[in-house]
């Protein structure tokens, strides 16, 4: 593996107390469940090096949290502060399996920055891997600085000069603040009271599977993932499905996760009664909290379902939407946050909170949306052109935790859905992993099946 780098400028936003929710990320992250995350890119044409080099430079000059690293403060609240070099990995083998990376040390922000950019460079293309570090950002917010390291390339390969919206220095400012006023705070406690218990007393089922010997051999600090990308048809049919049932796609995906992972863990011949617990990240970006600003707009909902009432798909989607809804119009979906600015406040709570809730959920489905939908960039069948080369395909991987060990991805691009099952072999296995991807595919086909065959209306 040969290293990179080249150093990039500072500018007057440092030092930058951190906020709960990375002080949070940063708490949590371990060496066998880093708090890392990743975008993988396959391209077709040859890169250059030294141009995608600039472009990571230039870009990251409006980013300042993906390049920096953290300093801890005697008594006060760690800051981030500037980190120093861009760096380039080298990866000498493809990202079929992520072990070289997974293998690599881990991100360490009090000496370097949050982000890793990999590279493989095969025959035909390339494969670029981005590794980014949950404290610095979240999923969308890695998606704007992937943009613009795109864009920045395009222009530097002699491509058109591309009018860009910049990046709010505001959006730092202001990334801590929760939109509620005093009133919905007060009306929402009893919620909050009882959300919380549920969460702290319900303990949710593990996804594993019984372990053949050479399964248990396996380094428990490994992880793996598998892939699977629906057809533009496939995807419109889950839409379709989606509008039938007045819901959204993402109400869909949660259904027959749900469902999938039921059918696996019984399949497994785990055939009690359980609850199992989905987290699933919402982005709070909104009106204009939507500037193109790196930093984590996210909160996280934990939402219940028990064996008994998962076998029902329609009634299951019912009560996912309608869950999901009631989060969010009664502003419990702010409730996480509220909790880690409380917990900051006195930084042994913090430590306390991890220590004696490791396992927080089963599994979470975290759908990042369509991406790169309004960049400038050309098109060619659909897909975008980069210089002399074109991006083929994108994957999202979420973080693995403590007691969850199978977390789903989910990222659109050229009107196909790319869905990512990231796991760790030593609790699951690689054979069981493959079942357990097959059924959440066979569940989603069946769901745009379904939205396929109903009629189309205008």
């Amino acid at each position: 593996m040969e290293l990179e780098s080249h150093t990039a400028n500072t500018d007057d936003v440092f030092p930058l107390p951190l906020a709960p929710f990375e002080a949070y990320m940063l708490a949590d992250h371990r060496d066998e469940y880093p708090m890392h995350f990743y975008f993988q890119m396959e391209m077709q044409g040859r890169l250059q090096l030294d141009s995608l080099r600039t472009a990571l430079t230039d870009s990251l000059e409006h980013h300042p949290l993906l390049r920096a690293k953290v300093r801890p403060r005697f008594g006060r609240v760690p800051a981030w502060e500037p980190g120093g070099d861009v760096c380039i990995r080298i990866c000498s083998q493809g990202f079929a399996n992520l072990n070289e990376i997974l293998q690599a040390p881990r991100i360490d922000l009090m000496v370097e920055s949050g982000l890793r950019t990999w590279v493989f460079e095969g025959p035909s293309g390339a494969e670029l891997l981005f590794e980014f570090h949950h404290s610095c950002c979240d999923g969308l917010g890695a998606l704007i600085l992937i943009e613009d390291v795109l864009v920045n390339y395009h222009r530097i390969m002699g491509g058109k000069e591309m009018t860009r919206e910049p990046a709010d220095p505001d959006g730092l400012r202001t990334r801590t603040t929760i939109p509620l006023t005093p009133g919905q705070a007060v009306r929402k406690i009893p919620l909050d009271v009882q959300d919380a218990f549920r969460i702290l007393l319900r303990r949710p089922a593990i996804a594993k599977a019984p372990g053949t010997p050479e399964e248990n051999d396996v380094d428990r600090g490994l992880s793996d993932f598998l892939s699977h990308q629906f057809s533009p048809v496939e995807l419109n049919g889950l839409i379709s499905e989606a509008r039938a049932h007045s819901t959204t796609l993402n109400c869909i995906l949660m259904k027959d996760v749900y469902r999938s992972l039921d059918q696996w863990m019984t399949d497994c011949g785990d055939t009690g009664h359980r609850w199992i617990r989905m987290g699933v990240p919402a982005s709070t970006r909104a009106g204009h909290s939507s500037e193109r600003t790196c930093c984590n707009r996210v909160t996280i909902m934990f939402l219940d379902q028990h064996s008994n009432a998962i076998r029902n798909a329609d009634q299951l989607l019912d009560r996912v939407t309608t869950l999901t809804q009631f989060h969010r119009a009664s502003n419990i979906w702010y409730s996480m946050l509220q909790l880690l600015d409380i917990l900051a406040a006195v930084p042994p709570l913090l430590r306390l909170y991890l220590r004696t809730n490791r396992r927080m959920c089963t599994t979470i489905t975290s759908n990042v949306g369509r991406a790169f939908e309004a960049c400038p960039l050309p098109q060619t069948e659909g897909r975008m052109v980069v210089g002399d080369m074109q991006l083929t395909s994108l994957n999202f991987l979420s973080p693995l935790r403590p007691g969850t060990d199978v977390t789903f991805g989910v990222v659109t691009y050229a009107d196909t859905l790319s869905l990512s099952m990231h796991y760790k072999p030593h609790r699951i296995g690689r054979t069981q992993a493959h079942r357990l991807l097959d059924r959440v595919v066979e569940n989603l086909r069946e769901s745009a099946r379904s939205g396929t065959s109903r009629p189309q209306t205008d």
